[in-house]
C-alpha cells in the first residue's frame, strides 16, 4: 500500500503578552501601522506614557535628517537607556552626547544610538522602563529590546516585502514664530533651518523555510535625503548636502532536535552625511557611524534547567573627513571677502575616528519551577564577561589659525614669498586697513596626529528567584552584580518587587518595587585623557619666519576625567492593575532618585579648565495612568482598537548632559532675576509635565482598510529664554564677566493628531500591494519647543508622508 502523504497548513500561536507594570510590548502589526514617518525606534516610543522625546525632536528646521531623536525614560539621560537589536547593544557608548554638529577640532557628532535601525525591518519592540530584571545591566533609564523576524513559514515557500516611502519639504508647512526665524528659513543656509529636502526609503525583506529544522532571513533598507542649502558667498553657489541610512541584516534558525536550537545573525547600519558649512570656504566633509556585529544564541533545554548562551562579536565606529586640515580665520580684504562679513573663514578640522572593537559572552540558566510548602519557586542564574577595545585617533596634523591682529601678530607685509620661494598660502597682500598693508597667519594651534586606546573588562553575575503563593503574592528578588577594569569597582544592584492578587487572577492586582540600576560605560570620558597632549601653539615674528614653540599644552578649553564613581538611580514604584470584561487599565507611580551623575565642572574660578565629576544631581517623578481595550470592538461595521494614556513627570536636574559646553560658556548668569553660578541653572530638556496620548485604530469589516490614528497633548510650561546683555548690563563678578541672562516666559500647550491610512490590495494569488498615507500635524497647529540655546523656536507644521509596499 503506498503512504499517502497530507500537507497541513502552518498555524502559528501567538500569545498574548501580559499587561505588566514597566514592561510595553509592540508587535509587527503596530510597528507597521502606527505613524511613523521618521522609521526609527525613537521615533515610534512617542506613544509610549514612560518615554519622553527630546525637546527637538519635532523641530522644523531640522526635517531633513534621518538619525534617531534622543528619547528619556523616568528623567534618565538619554545615554542611560540600553538599546538591543537581538543580543546585540546598538547604543552609542563612544560618544553619545556629542550632539548633531561636527563643528570641534577634537570630536565627532553622535546621539544615544550608533547607527540608525529602519523599523521596517523589526518583528517586535519591547520597553521596560521600570521593575527591570536582575538580567539587564548597564542602564538607569530604560531597556529597549528591538527584534527581527523569524520565519514562521511552511517548507520551501519565500515570503517578504519590498517597500518605498517618499516625502519632502514641499509636503510640510511651516511657521515661524517672528520675523527673525522666517528670516533664518528664508536664507535657507544653516543645517538648522532646512527649508529644502526630500526623504525616500526603500527596505526589502525576505524569509523561509529551507527544511523543518532550517529557517533563514534576510532583511535591507535604504533611507536617504537630500538637503539643499544657499551659499553665504556672493556668487550664491547652492550647496546639495545628504544624508544615507543603510540597515542590513542575515538571520539563520536551525532546530537541531527538540531540546537544542541555535540562531546566528549577522547585521550592519551605516550612516553616511555629506555637509558643508555655507559660510566658510573648502568646507566640505563627510561623516559617518557604523556598526557591524555578529550575534549567536544557543537554546538548551534539559530535564531541570533551559540554559541559554549568548555570543556577540562587534565593532561600532564614528568618523569625519574634511576636504581640509587648517581652519583659517582673515579680515575681510577684496581677497578674502567671500560672505560679505568683517571677517572671512575658511577650511576643516582635518580627520577624526573613533573606534570600539568588543566581544561579550553571557550564559542563563533557568530552572524549571518546584513547589515547596505550597509555594512555587524558579530560580534563574547567569553570568557574563565583555572585553572593548576604544580608541580615539587623529589621521593627520590639524591646525586652527587665528585672526591676524594686534594681539596675534599678522597684520601688515609686502611679500607672501617664503625663504624656499615658496607662495605662503597663509597670506593675504590684498588686505589694506589705516595704513596696515597686507595680513598673513602669525599663531595657530597644531593638533597632532596621534592616538588614544583604552580596554575595559566586564563581568556580571546576576541571581533571581520568582516565588508564588496560590496566585495570591507573587514575587520576584533579585540581585546583580557588575564590575569593570577602568573603576575597579563592584556594584551590586538588588531588584524586587511583590505583586498581590486579591481574586487569585488578574482582574485587579498590586505591584511594588524597590530596584538600583547603574549607569552604562561611557568611553568618552576617559578617552579625553590625554587629549591635550596632542595640541600645542606656535607663533612667527613674519611671513619670512619659521614657526616657533609657543605654549606646547595650552590650557584653553582643557578637559581631564577625575575618578569617577559609577552613576546609578535607586526606583521606587507602585501600581495597581484591573482587567474588566474587555478593558485593561493601570495606574503607576515611579520615582527615581538619581546618585553620582556625571558632569563637567570648572577646575577653578581662575581657569578655563575643566574636569568631569560626580556632582550632577536629579530626581524625576512620574504618574502614569494607562486604558486600552484586550479585542477590538465592533462599532459600526467596523473593528475599533482604543488605548488612552497620561503621564505627570517632575523632573529636577542640574544638568543637560555629561558634557554640555553650555553651562561653561558662561559661569555666572542671571537667572530669573538672580545671579547664579551657571553650572546650577536648572536643565529644562526632557521634562514636560503632562502629556496626555490616545490611539484609535479603525479597521471596517468590508474593506482592506486601516485607519490608525496617534493623538498628543502635551501642556504648557515655563521657558527660560536666554539674552545676552548689552555691553553696558555687563558686570564683573568673582573675577568673571556676566554676559547672559534667562528670563521666564512660557511656551503654550502643544496638540498634535497623526493619522495614516492604508489600503491592501490583492495583485496576484500570492501578492499584495499596500498604500499608505501618513498626515502628521493633522490640524497644522503652531506648536512650539525651547531650542538648546534658550530660544523659542517652531516645530514643523502638516506634513505628508507616502509609501508603497509589495507583500509575497
Amino acid at each position: 500500500m503506498k503512504d499517502t502523504i497530507f500537507k497541513m497548513q502552518t498555524i502559528v500561536l501567538y500569545a498574548e503578552p501580559e499587561f505588566q507594570p514597566g514592561a510595553s510590548h509592540y508587535d509587527q502589526e503596530e510597528l507597521r501601522q502606527l505613524p511613523n514617518s521618521q522609521k526609527t525606534i525613537t521615533d515610534f516610543l512617542k506613544v509610549n506614557p514612560n518615554v519622553q522625546m527630546g525637546d527637538e525632536a519635532l523641530a522644523a528646521g531640522a526635517q531633513g535628517e534621518l538619525n534617531a531623536t534622543d528619547i528619556s525614560i523616568h528623567g534618565a539621560m538619554f545615554y542611560d537607556n540600553k538599546f538591543l537589536l537581538n543580543n546585540v547593544n546598538i547604543g552609542n557608548s563612544l560618544n553619545p552626547a556629542s550632539g548633531s554638529s561636527d563643528t570641534a577640532m577634537n570630536a565627532i557628532a553622535g546621539n544615544s544610538l550608533s547607527a540608525t535601525v529602519n523599523i521596517d525591518l523589526l518583528c517586535e519592540l519591547e520597553v521596560l522602563d521600570s521593575n527591570v530584571s536582575a538580567e539587564y545591566g548597564e542602564f538607569a533609564g530604560g531597556v529597549i529590546k528591538a527584534k527581527t523576524c523569524a520565519p514562521k513559514t511552511a517548507v520551501g515557500e519565500v515570503h517578504g516585502s519590498v517597500s518605498y516611502d517618499y516625502t519632502s519639504s514641499d509636503l510640510s508647512s511651516f511657521h515661524f514664530i517672528d520675523e527673525e526665524e522666517l528670516e533664518d528659513f528664508e536664507a535657507n543656509d544653516s543645517t538648522s533651518y532646512q527649508k529644502d529636502f526630500t526623504k525616500q526609503g526603500l527596505s526589502i525583506t525576505a524569509y523561509g523555510k529551507a527544511t523543518e529544522k532550517l529557517g533563514l532571513s534576510l532583511s535591507a533598507s535604504r533611507r536617504q535625503s537630500d538637503i539643499g542649502l544657499k551659499s553665504s558667498f556672493t556668487d550664491e553657489q547652492d550647496f546639495s548636502q545628504k544624508r544615507q541610512s543603510d540597515n542590513f541584516a542575515a538571520n539563520m534558525y536551525y532546530d537541531m532536535d527538540d531540546r537544542n536550537q541555535l540562531k546566528l545573525g549577522l547585521y550592519y547600519q551605516k550612516d553616511d552625511n555629506s555637509k558643508n558649512n555655507p559660510s566658510m570656504a573648502t568646507s566640505s566633509y563627510k561623516s559617518s557611524t557604523e556598526n557591524l556585529a555578529l550575534d549567536f544564541e544557543g537554546i538548551h533545554q534539559f530535564d531541570a534547567l533551559n540554559l541559554t548562551q549568548k555570543f556577540v562579536l562587534q565593532k561600532q565606529s564614528a568618523a569625519k573627513d574634511y576636504a581640509s586640515n587648517a581652519m583659517l580665520t582673515w579680515n575681510a580684504s577684496p581677497d578674502k571677502d567671500w560672505n560679505g562679513a568683517k571677517t572671512a573663514s575658511q577650511g576643516g578640522y582635518g580627520d577624526l575616528e573613533t573606534s570600539q572593537h568588543n566581544w561579550q559572552y553571557n550564559v542563563k540558566a533557568v530552572f524549571h519551577p518546584f513547589v515547596l510548602a505550597d509555594i512555587e519557586q524558579q530560580w534563574t542564574i547567569g553570568t557574563g564577561y565583555s572585553q572593548y577595545d576604544a580608541s580615539w585617533t587623529r589621521l593627520e596634523n590639524g591646525y586652527m589659525y587665528y585672526l591676524p591682529s594686534k594681539s596675534n601678530g599678522g597684520l601688515g607685509t609686502d611679500t607672501c614669498t617664503l625663504n624656499n620661494g615658496v607662495i605662503d598660502p597663509n597670506c593675504d597682500l590684498s588686505y589694506s586697513n589705516g595704513g596696515v598693508q597686507g595680513q598673513y597667519h602669525a599663531r595657530r594651534y597644531v593638533y597632532e596626529q596621534g592616538e588614544i586606546d583604552l580596554t575595559q573588562d566586564r563581568w556580571n553575575t546576576f541571581i533571581e528567584n520568582k516565588i508564588n503563593w496560590n496566585d495570591l503574592i507573587k514575587v520576584r528578588l533579585g540581585l546583580r552584580q557588575d564590575y569593570d577594569s577602568l573603576s575597579k569597582q563592584h556594584n551590586f544592584a538588588p531588584r524586587s518587587n511583590i505583586q498581590y492578587f486579591p481574586f487569585a487572577n488578574d482582574s485587579v492586582f498590586f505591584t511594588a518595587g524597590w530596584n538600583r540600576y547603574y549607569a552604562n560605560n561611557i568611553f568618552e570620558q576617559s578617552l579625553q585623557d590625554g587629549i591635550n597632549s596632542f595640541t600645542s601653539e606656535e607663533r612667527r615674528a613674519s611671513v619670512a619666519s619659521d614657526w616657533l614653540l609657543s605654549n606646547p599644552h595650552p590650557s584653553n578649553g582643557n578637559v581631564t576625567r577625575a575618578t569617577l564613581d559609577t552613576p546609578y538611580s535607586d526606583e521606587s514604584v507602585f501600581a495597581v492593575n484591573t482587567r474588566w470584561n474587555n478593558w485593561q487599565g493601570q495606574l503607576k507611580y515611579v520615582n527615581r532618585d538619581n546618585h553620582d551623575q556625571i558632569r563637567k565642572d570648572r577646575l577653578n574660578s581662575s581657569t578655563t579648565d575643566f574636569t568631569y565629576t560626580n556632582n550632577g544631581q536629579s530626581k524625576a517623578e512620574t504618574y502614569t495612568l494607562e486604558l486600552l481595550n484586550v479585542e477590538p470592538l465592533q462599532l459600526f461595521n467596523s473593528q475599533h482598537k482604543f488605548s488612552l494614556a497620561a503621564d505627570y513627570s517632575q523632573v529636577q536636574r542640574n544638568f543637560n548632559s555629561y558634557d554640555d559646553s553650555m553651562y561653561n560658556e558662561d559661569v555666572y548668569v542671571i537667572y530669573n532675576g538672580k545671579l547664579i553660578a551657571n553650572i546650577d541653572r536648572p536643565a529644562e530638556n526632557f521634562a514636560q509635565p503632562w502629556t496626555i496620548r490616545s490611539i484609535w485604530e479603525v479597521k471596517p469589516n468590508n474593506l482592506p482598510l486601516t485607519w490608525s490614528n496617534f493623538l498628543r497633548y502635551r501642556s504648557s510650561q515655563e521657558a527660560m529664554t536666554k539674552k545676552a546683555l548689552a555691553k553696558d548690563q555687563q558686570f564683573e563678578y568673582q573675577g568673571e564677566i556676566v554676559k547672559s541672562s534667562y528670563s521666564a516666559g512660557r511656551i503654550g500647550a502643544n496638540f498634535g493628531w497623526d493619522t495614516r491610512l492604508s489600503y491592501s490590495l490583492n495583485v496576484g494569488r500570492n501578492y499584495q500591494a499596500v498604500f499608505g498615507l501618513t498626515v502628521n500635524n493633522v490640524f497644522d497647529r503652531h506648536n512650539k519647543y525651547i531650542g538648546a540655546n534658550g530660544r523659542i523656536l517652531s516645530e514643523i507644521g502638516r506634513q505628508y508622508f507616502a509609501d508603497i509596499t509589495l507583500k509575497f
